[in-house]
């Protein structure tokens, strides 16, 4: 359920920032690069760090998203966790996401368990 869970909790929060963005801008380095969505009022970023994923609204500090039981990371290990889609106009810019939630199981194995979305969302 906790896995679960969050990634809902993620994929609506980063799907609702899409949606009144305007535009998409990616930072850092692969595996665990960082977007930016420009909207109306300032911009909304999302990273993961220390195994959880972080959102910053303009200049406000970040908060974690993602519950302290869980940890983030790419879906693979070396793919890009946010990748900018540049499509035709008059279609908008999309953003894939691939990322993997995994239940911190405190190395206990019979807790194991993880899940990956994999989507992508374009700007409206």
């Amino acid at each position: 359920f906790e896995v679960n869970e969050n990634i809902r909790i993620t994929s609506d929060a980063i799907r609702q920032s899409l949606y009144e963005g305007t535009t998409i801008t990616l930072g850092g380095a692969c595996p665990y690069n960082t977007v930016q969505i420009q909207n109306g009022t300032g911009s909304v970023s999302y990273r993961i760090i220390n195994g959880g994923l972080e959102k910053t609204v303009n200049a406000n500090p970040a908060q974690r998203i993602t519950s302290t039981r869980v940890n983030a990371e790419s879906s693979d290990g070396s793919s890009c966790v946010f990748t900018r889609i540049v499509n035709p106009a008059p279609a908008r810019h999309s953003l894939q996401i691939r990322m993997k939630i995994r239940y911190n199981d405190g190395g206990k194995p019979e807790l194991r368990y993880e899940d990956i979305i994999q989507t992508s969302i374009s700007l409206r």
